[in-house]
């Protein structure tokens, strides 16, 4: 196959594709989904998250991102996907993936963030809900699971740099479900494994609901996060390969791209 060789990389046109993104930038450093979409946080990770593996975030792309990303943080911690937005999961991910990209994850108010964070996660089911009041939903196991980890070590006082394979299980030395990443990891996996397996095979969003591809990607993402978080402890039989948690990418397939991409500067004149 092709898919994350070199040879599927050469045949990316980033000069088409930096070009492009440009034509969906706006004035207040927010990106449109596409030219008659609408502006918001899914976007920016989008532009920002491909930029940075395809060695083309430059000061013309990033100008006024960081504002932006900021402006998307509610009263209670969490982001929206547009400012004044409320605070939700998957806003939240995209928003705090694109800063740490950029390097600028101090630029929030990381407590109250934490503080949002911590309280979705349902004492009942183990699992996270995307938003306040709602149900759990095996696809934010994910989504605000990686936020945990990409705010591990996340310093308020200074920048912080996210690259592939920071702060990997086996480093951090996380061994126990609350090791430092304020969430329940164990109970987070128990709730994704035991709940939400389809008889049939495939994940789903909850007992009750139908599998679909979207929800097993997520949820086994999210069981990948809570592994690198101490999950199985010592136990390495059924552990999943450990992922980016700013790209949702295996670290080495992360590694690859940017080693090659790195070599080969683009002529942005």
């Amino acid at each position: 196959g092709v898919v994350g060789t070199e040879a599927a990389f050469a045949g990316i046109d980033r000069q088409a594709m930096y070009r492009w993104f440009l034509s969906l930038k706006q004035d207040d450093g927010s990106f449109k989904v596409s030219p008659e979409g609408e502006a918001d946080a899914r976007a920016a990770y989008c532009v920002l998250s491909v930029a940075s593996l395809l060695n083309m975030l430059t000061p013309e792309l990033t100008r006024g991102c960081v504002d932006f990303l900021v402006s998307l943080q509610g009263f209670d911690g969490g982001l929206g996907g547009e400012p004044g937005n409320e605070s939700h999961g998957g806003y939240t991910f995209c928003g705090v993936a694109a800063l740490a990209i950029l390097g600028e994850l101090p630029a929030l108010a990381l407590p109250p963030l934490r503080r949002w964070l911590a309280a979705r996660q349902m004492n009942f089911e183990g699992g996270f809900q995307g938003r306040t009041h709602k149900l759990v939903d095996s696809c934010y196991s994910f989504w605000l699971g990686a936020v945990f980890r990409i705010l591990d070590g996340a310093e308020e006082s200074g920048p912080t740099t996210t690259t592939a394979g920071v702060g990997s299980a086996s480093a951090a030395g996380a061994t126990t479900p609350f090791s430092g990443y304020g969430f329940d990891a164990a109970a987070l996996q128990s709730y994704v494994l035991r709940y939400c397996q389809a008889p049939g095979g495939g994940l789903r969003d909850k007992p009750g609901k139908p599998p679909d591809f979207y929800h097993t990607c997520y949820a086994l993402s999210g069981v990948a996060v809570a592994q690198m978080c101490g999950a199985s402890g010592e136990d390495t039989e059924g552990r999943l390969p450990e992922v980016d948690p700013v790209f949702n990418l295996r670290v080495e397939k992360v590694q690859a791209m940017k080693k090659y991409f790195e070599v080969r500067p683009l002529d942005f004149a």
